[in-house]
């Protein structure tokens, strides 16, 4: 935890698969080790480490370690919280339905 942000590893096996939530917000996504396959809205991309990416707000993937990967992503905590039950709900959703009640409550 920092000031306003919270940080956070993943390990993935190589031939693990992964399944990410709805993210409300674009984060930092750092891939530190390994070769990462991602799911993209026009097909598949695949990251080599070491690399970053800013994964853009409403993004939903589906990953594939295609060798042993070890993940940093970094996102907003405006409260400070080290709630992870409380951050989830500061930064994710579980279904599209969530998500547009988010986007329109937003505005």
């Amino acid at each position: 935890f920092a000031e306003g942000i919270y940080i956070r590893e993943m390990q993935m096996k190589k031939g693990q698969l992964g399944f990410s939530a709805i993210h409300k917000h674009s984060y930092g996504f750092f891939l530190l080790s390994g070769i990462l396959a991602s799911s993209k809205e026009d097909g598949v991309e695949e990251f080599v480490a070491p690399c970053y990416i800013i994964s853009p707000q409403g993004a939903k993937r589906i990953v594939y370690a295609i060798e042993d990967c070890v993940i940093v992503t970094v996102h907003a905590n405006p409260t400070n919280t080290e709630d992870l039950d409380e951050l989830a709900k500061l930064n994710v959703v579980f279904s599209w339905k969530e998500y547009e009640e988010y986007i329109k409550n937003k505005k």
